[in-house]
């Protein structure tokens, strides 16, 4: 587990048992690098102050740890997090004066 300021956000990433890593941000928490949690138990808050969203949000990342090789690079892969959800169709990411509901 990481949990530490990337920039100017909180982040925290959580190593899962399969290996991926899932990162949360803007979090905050008490939590210490290297702490083990279990399904269901809370990791953090989000932080008002650091978001950039209209109402709170959180943004969650996955990505598969050397999963990207470019050449003689390795690098880690990120995959879509809808698809861990059961999802099937990529994200869509509606321009930001439209209504994806009309």
């Amino acid at each position: 587990m990481f949990v530490g300021r990337v920039v100017d956000r909180g982040v925290v990433t959580i190593r899962h048992p399969n290996g991926l890593l899932s990162s949360f941000e803007p979090v905050e928490s008490d939590l210490e690098v290297g702490a083990v949690v279990a399904p269901g138990d809370p990791v953090g808050t989000i932080d008002a102050e650091a978001s950039h969203c209209e109402v709170q949000c959180v943004h969650w990342g996955v990505r598969v740890p050397d999963g990207w090789h470019i050449g003689s690079s390795v690098r880690d892969l990120y995959i879509d997090p809808g698809f861990l959800l059961g999802w099937t169709e990529p994200s869509i990411l509606w321009p930001v004066h439209s209504d994806p509901v009309s």
